[in-house]
């Protein structure tokens, strides 16, 4: 099954070009941001032009989030905190396994090296979908 649409969350800006890319050319639809704030209880965030949105969380079936995101007032772990509790399924994609624990231990469901992402996601040995980043 293909997601309706990720959210990808990643400061990088080569990264996040070539992931968005790697996930358009697999057939997944992605929407991608590199900084996030939270605003009361709302998540704002903005895209590499500088555009700002506030998350609609309904339109995502799965977040791929960084735990680093530079320029950002919040990191991975409180946006995935704030993800989850909206009903978003996360998958931290830092490529330091331990930062990746970190955000597990704030709700995300499983985490995954941003090269076994890249490698998965290219050679279709990896499923994005709702329930979580699950291998063929």
């Amino acid at each position: 099954m293909t997601s309706k649409n990720l959210l990808l969350v990643e400061d990088d800006i080569t990264l996040g070009e070539l992931l968005l890319h790697v996930l358009d050319k697999t057939g997944h639809q992605a929407t991608w941001f590199v900084r996030a704030r939270l605003q009361d209880d709302v998540l704002v965030l903005m895209d590499a032009d500088g555009a700002e949105t506030i998350l609609q969380p309904e339109n995502f079936e799965l977040a791929l989030v960084d735990y680093r995101l530079k320029g950002s007032p919040v990191d991975g772990p409180e946006v995935t905190s704030h993800l989850v509790k909206k009903g978003v399924p996360v998958v931290a994609i830092s490529g330091l396994t331990q930062l990746n624990d970190i955000m597990i231990a704030a709700g995300a469901r499983g985490g995954i090296s941003k090269d076994r992402l890249f490698s998965g996601v290219l050679r279709r040995e990896l499923l994005l979908d709702h329930t979580f980043v699950g291998v063929k």
